[in-house]
């Protein structure tokens, strides 16, 4: 059995998808926890746009998307995605 599946995940939305600061910040987190990019989906439906990133991260995958009149959320398991999401807060309020 892998350990792996039985793993909870959990989403934060971190804050508005528009916001340039908070996705430089989540970039910062992310590199220094040493993250690489593993894909990248967009899509358009009406008004609401969608970008989504599939990240490898401590040998766990995360995803990020990106929704208009949803904001920026990080999916994955829950250690891992608490402290992504305070790492961003620390950084947000420098």
């Amino acid at each position: 059995m892998n350990i792996k599946q039985n793993i909870e995940e959990k989403e934060i939305v971190l804050g508005p998808e528009y916001s340039d600061e908070l996705f430089s910040a989540l970039s910062k987190v992310l590199k220094s926890e040493g993250a690489n990019q593993i894909s990248s989906n967009w899509g358009l439906g009406g008004s609401q746009e969608i970008s989504e990133w599939e990240i490898e991260i401590k040998n766990f995958k995360i995803k990020v998307r990106a929704e208009t009149y949803i904001g920026l959320s990080i999916t994955g398991p829950t250690g891992l995605i608490n402290k992504i999401a305070e790492e961003v807060k620390k950084q947000m309020a420098c």
